[in-house]
């Protein structure tokens, strides 16, 4: 799986996929309104995240708009985090201030005001410790995942920034995963956080980890192609970056004999 980084988010979704579907076969009328309201939630979210880390045409759009929709769903994912961790004085006024922050996020085009607003909230109506260590993770690998796809410029595909950078995307995915259940278990009656979902998440994610490492092959790579610009996050493989027109603007070489032949 080290020379399979292309698949890496793939399958820290497959966590998120199953905290959504644990949302979803959990319904009950005591706490309807909620539990709709977070399937939705980890349910569009986890859909947009495939398609992102897919880096390909998806229901015939292309990568490009994919990729715009990460980063919206990435500032409302941190959204929810600020608004839902806090007392909100009802459920309009709560969605109201969601749309508000992942608007301000999205028009700011940085993610530091949402992340340092996420710290202070966060931190200060701390549910537990591991709740804890798992948000600081989750700041952390967002941080140095936008430090590495920064450290990528004049690098090649083949260069161990790109890997770091998906290294930390993934971390981030599944800690990201855990928050908004979390979350979603602060406003679920008994308001207990429930194991049995993250663990089992865990348990289908190593199945897809044990599934790549045998049956996909390694991600495609090249020491020619070298990255000379940044659009968005570069895709992981030489094989999605050629049909992405952003991700194939920012490469110097793209010659089908030079860009694929010399290694992983």
């Amino acid at each position: 799986m080290l020379n399979k980084h292309a698949v890496w988010c793939q399958c820290a979704t497959v966590f998120h996929a199953t905290l959504a579907l644990a949302c979803l076969s959990s319904l009950q009328t005591l706490t309807l309104d909620i539990d709709i309201l977070w399937s939705v939630y980890l349910c569009l979210s986890t859909f947009v995240l495939f398609a992102e880390a897919e880096h390909g045409t998806v229901l015939g759009l292309l990568p490009e708009r994919w990729q715009q929709a990460g980063v919206v769903r990435s500032n409302f994912v941190t959204a929810v985090l600020i608004v839902w961790t806090t007392p909100q004085p009802s459920l309009m006024i709560a969605l109201a201030m969601t749309l508000f922050l992942t608007i301000l996020g999205t028009v700011l085009r940085t993610k530091s005001v949402l992340f340092k607003g996420f710290c202070m909230v966060y931190f200060w109506s701390l549910h537990s410790w591991y709740i804890a260590i798992v948000s600081v993770l989750y700041v952390a690998a967002e941080y140095f995942k936008i430090e590495s796809f920064a450290q990528t410029l004049d690098t090649s595909t083949a260069d161990n920034p790109i890997k770091y950078a998906y290294a930390y995307k993934t971390v981030g995915i599944c800690c990201e995963a855990v928050l908004l259940w979390s979350v979603r278990c602060l406003h679920r009656f008994p308001h207990l956080f429930r194991w049995h979902p993250v663990f089992m998440s865990a348990i289908t994610m190593t199945i897809a980890i044990l599934y790549c490492t045998v049956y996909v092959a390694e991600t495609r790579v090249s020491y020619n192609a070298i990255i000379k610009t940044h659009g968005h996050e570069m895709a992981a493989s030489m094989t999605a970056a050629t049909q992405c027109s952003t991700c194939r603007s920012c490469l110097t070489a793209l010659d089908m004999e030079s860009s694929f032949s010399d290694g992983f």
